[in-house]
């Protein structure tokens, strides 16, 4: 998406989310809100976007939206960004949780950041890997990259590409932490479902990490924000293989 009028978007911050507001079916609007996931500054807002079986407004945003319709938008909200630093960075999420932390990998990526990043994410298996081909690219520009990736179902075929990133079976355990080499300095980032996340700020803050290095993103709907100004639809949203806005289901 980018403005109607051509004024510049208001810069996001990696990590936030837009709130959208659309009139689906000719009755009042309904306003979603729906993580960024590409990098910020990139002069346009790019949102991916799962569409649910019986989604109202997923399915709206797969179907009913044509390049060079207006959308009504919200500037970049929310407080689970990544924040400046030279330490060591996480980036953990599950299944359709990696959204926000996408928007983090690629603002690391583009400033080629020498930090020691890890890019830790679980799915059942590589065909519910969402977002797999682009973190691993992005991942590769960072000159210490880590891409540690779970599978959690059971006969989970390895990833076929060359090169490809080292496949874990099985949820990450108390043991993790220490196998991957992460430093207890680390600032850690996790998006995913509550139990995922409950888990993961277990095994960490026992890995050493302070309870206020590991951020969370909750997994669930958020207070609907009154949208301002049109924003052009350039393309449709992207739409990630079983991916998903954290938000607004539907």
């Amino acid at each position: 998406m980018d403005s109607a009028d051509g004024t510049p978007l208001p810069r996001a911050r990696p990590g936030q989310y837009l709130s959208l507001r659309l009139a689906t079916d000719g009755t009042a609007p309904t306003v979603r809100s729906y993580s960024l996931s590409s990098a910020p500054g990139a002069g346009t807002y790019r949102i991916s976007v799962k569409r649910e079986a019986h989604g109202q407004v997923s399915g709206y945003l797969h179907t009913g939206l044509r390049p060079g319709d207006l959308v009504d938008i919200a500037s970049p909200r929310g407080t689970f960004v990544l924040e400046a630093g030279t330490g060591p960075v996480l980036l953990v999420s599950a299944g359709i949780g990696a959204t926000p932390v996408l928007a983090m990998l690629h603002q690391l990526a583009a400033a080629r950041d020498t930090r020691q990043v890890w890019w830790i994410h679980t799915a059942r298996d590589r065909a519910r890997h969402v977002f797999a081909d682009e973190a691993h690219a992005l991942v590769a520009q960072l000159p210490h990259g880590h891409e540690p990736i779970h599978y959690t179902a059971a006969g989970a075929a390895p990833d076929p590409r060359p090169g490809g990133p080292r496949i874990r079976y099985g949820r990450m355990t108390a043991d993790s932490p220490a196998e991957m080499g992460i430093p207890r300095d680390a600032d850690a980032y996790l998006c995913g479902p509550a139990a995922f996340m409950d888990a993961l700020d277990s095994v960490l803050r026992g890995h050493g990490l302070a309870a206020e290095r590991i951020h969370t993103e909750a997994f669930g709907a958020l207070p609907a924000l009154n949208p301002g100004p049109a924003f052009r639809v350039i393309q449709r949203p992207r739409v990630a293989d079983l991916g998903s806005d954290l938000r607004g289901h539907g």
